[in-house]
């Protein structure tokens, strides 16, 4: 508040020398067109002393007074105007002195403000360090869930490939046995084949001869092989 009032006279006092100020300029103003108005009267009443002297001493004596008022006038103008002047150099001391006392309060402001930017940094540092914390924890727990997904998915395919590994050694074993089966069954059959082409060849030969021999009738050795080939389902040509 008391600031407030302080400004405010100071600007009411500029305003009055201002006011004061400007009535003395322009006295000075008039007072040096009299002089010069006078100057000139003098120079001609000098120039030409004659019968109209008498008028120009008058109108001199006549500017005289008046320059003698405006000049009263003036004085106390000026004599205002030095009070003022006191007044406002008064003024002007104490705004100084305002404005040093504003300057110190504006160099403590910013020197509060540099020491909380100061602790403003440490504190986002202090966070920035806490965030960065929290998201390892948050990583590391991301990464022991990963790591105990991995194992429940690598035991599940584990078991499962174990699994179909045991049915597929089930089955090449199956395999296996099947192929040693078929094998038996093949060498039997194999042997039964050479056996029966042995036979065959015994029988041609024996009834190449009895044909040869005319012993038996051709058409009844025909129905015995015929009857012989279909017991062992052996295709023959007709």
């Amino acid at each position: 508040m008391d600031k407030t009032e302080d400004l405010k006279t100071l600007i009411d006092a500029f305003i009055g020398y201002r006011d004061l100020l400007t009535p003395i300029q322009s006295g000075l103003s008039d007072f040096l067109e009299t002089y010069n108005g006078v100057r000139d009267d003098i120079e001609k009443l000098n120039s030409a002393f004659d019968g109209s002297a008498q008028s120009n001493l008058q109108s001199i004596a006549k500017t005289l007074a008046s320059q003698a008022e405006k000049s009263t006038d003036l004085s106390s103008r000026i004599e205002q105007f030095a009070k003022a002047t006191n007044k406002y150099v008064s003024q002007i001391d104490n705004l100084v002195a305002l404005l040093e006392k504003t300057e110190q309060r504006i160099a403590a402001i910013n020197e509060i403000e540099g020491k909380a930017s100061a602790q403003i940094k440490k504190l986002d540092a202090v966070i920035e360090e806490k965030k960065i914390n929290y998201n390892l924890r948050d990583l590391q727990r991301s990464l022991e869930g990963y790591d105990n997904n991995v194992r429940k998915v690598s035991d599940f395919i584990n078991k499962d490939v174990a699994e179909v590994l045991s049915e597929n050694a089930r089955k090449i074993d199956a395999i296996k046995q099947g192929e040693e089966t078929l094998g038996k069954e093949l060498s039997e059959e194999h042997a039964s084949v050479e056996a029966l082409l042995e036979s065959s060849q015994k029988n041609a030969e024996l009834l190449k001869r009895i044909a040869e021999n005319n012993d038996v009738n051709e058409e009844y050795i025909y129905a015995v092989i015929d009857k012989w080939a279909a017991s062992r389902k052996v295709k023959t040509k007709k």
